[in-house]
């Protein structure tokens, strides 16, 4: 799998990190949101969420005022 970071972000024992990965010649590329909480330098919690690239753009429209 190849990885693409693009963003990490941390804020007090939180990390966040944005990047986008893929199968060489399989599959679609996906981008994917890990969260990590650390606790005395290791990580005690873990989430991530993961969509297909295609429908990133549509799933950011969420936050947008509604059009009148």
């Amino acid at each position: 799998m190849q990885v693409e970071i693009h963003q990490v972000l941390t804020d007090g024992d939180h990390v966040v990190m944005y990047s986008r990965r893929w199968l060489p010649d399989a599959g679609p590329e996906i981008a994917v949101v890990d969260i990590w909480r650390i606790d005395d330098g290791l990580i005690a919690e873990a989430w991530e969420i993961i969509e297909p690239v295609g429908q990133v753009a549509a799933n950011l429209v969420w936050w947008e005022p509604a059009q009148r």
